[in-house]
């Protein structure tokens, strides 16, 4: 149900010309529409967590102590870890600040993952591959605020539309999804 709502918003988008859609996001939609399913199917191969499904900035909170946290967990299925943390770092992390230290954010996730007893913990490398990957499904998850009205704040969906075409360009991301195909 989901891809095919996915789909109808992709191609919705592809079709109009209210939004300007860089050249890449346009190559990645027409591609994904394509391809959707072998995409997702990706989602079966290698290590499996439970994961929130939604990471946006709105579903995130903070507290006094420094601890922060998730909301929202109405969309939880189990996917590999990273589905979760692209979606956050194409979503919501502020681009300037995901092109200056997004190694460093992507290395502390995985340094966690070693040091809470995950045996095969991906490389660097590895982790930015599947940062690209998921980079269309974060992208998807921003593009349906566009069209469906009122599920967040106008202003978060300005801002994480930004955000989204602007990681779909700067993290190259068609080569990984060609080579999941």
């Amino acid at each position: 149900m989901l891809l095919r709502q996915f789909r109808q918003v992709r191609t919705k988008l592809l079709k109009s010309d209210e939004y300007d859609l860089p050249r890449e996001v346009r190559e990645m939609a027409e591609f994904v529409n394509a391809n959707d399913w072998a995409l997702h199917a990706n989602w079966e191969r290698g290590p499996q967590t439970l994961i929130h499904g939604d990471t946006h900035l709105g579903n995130s909170f903070g507290l006094p102590d420094g601890s922060v946290g998730l909301l929202d967990w109405q969309v939880l299925y189990r996917a590999p870890g990273l589905r979760d943390v692209a979606y956050f770092l194409v979503t919501s992390v502020p681009t300037e600040v995901r092109r200056a230290h997004g190694d460093e954010l992507l290395q502390t996730y995985l340094d966690s993952l070693a040091e809470h007893g995950v045996e095969e913990v991906p490389s660097l490398a590895q982790a930015w591959d599947a940062v690209r990957l998921f980079a269309f499904d974060a992208w998807d998850s921003c593009a349906i605020t566009l069209i469906w009205p009122g599920l967040q704040a106008p202003e978060n969906v300005a801002k994480s539309n930004e955000r989204a075409n602007a990681a779909i360009v700067d993290l190259d991301v068609m080569p990984v999804l060609r080579r999941s195909v």
